[in-house]
């Protein structure tokens, strides 16, 4: 690649700009390549930022299943069985009518009586015990804090 002198480089720099096209001070930017030493030329494959997104995005998806489960009414997921040769449209209206039953915090300590023939609910789970997974939440904590060079006793609350 030839640079904007016309010489020959390997790295050519895109500036970050703001919503007006204004370039970004460089004191603005925050670096977060390490050399890689399974990389001779190019961008690296492992670094420190990397590795926090990546254990931040376990707890961001945990974070996001509690939410989902609170706004579903705090029910497990179903799925409900259907006789064979049910009609897609049928199974649409099956599962609007149980969507309007079920959904929302509105409906979750609501009593539901419904016809057999509807169709039979089965418990797929998806409760908060299985979000209560501390092991988990504790190593990903540690993986951000040791990715990010954070000493993991600034980030743990001392009982006692």
């Amino acid at each position: 690649m030839l640079g904007s002198n016309g010489a020959v480089t390997d790295k050519i720099y895109q500036p970050a700009l703001d919503d007006k096209g204004v370039p970004t001070p460089g004191e603005s930017i925050v670096f977060s390549w390490m050399d890689d030493p399974d990389v001779e030329k190019g961008p690296p494959l492992k670094f420190p930022a990397k590795a926090a997104l990546s254990a931040m995005g376990v707890l961001f998806n945990m974070d996001d299943a509690a939410n989902g489960f609170f706004k579903r009414g705090m029910l497990h997921t179903y799925a409900f069985q259907v006789p064979a040769g049910t009609q897609a449209r049928d199974k649409e209206e099956l599962e609007e009518r149980v969507k309007n039953m079920l959904s929302g915090i509105r409906n979750a300590w609501r009593t539901i009586f419904t016809n057999v023939d509807l169709g039979k609910p089965v418990d797929l789970g998806g409760g908060l015990n299985e979000l209560a997974n501390v092991p988990l939440v504790a190593e990903e904590r540690e993986n951000v804090t040791m990715a990010l060079g954070i000493p993991y006793s600034k980030v743990i609350q001392r009982k006692g």
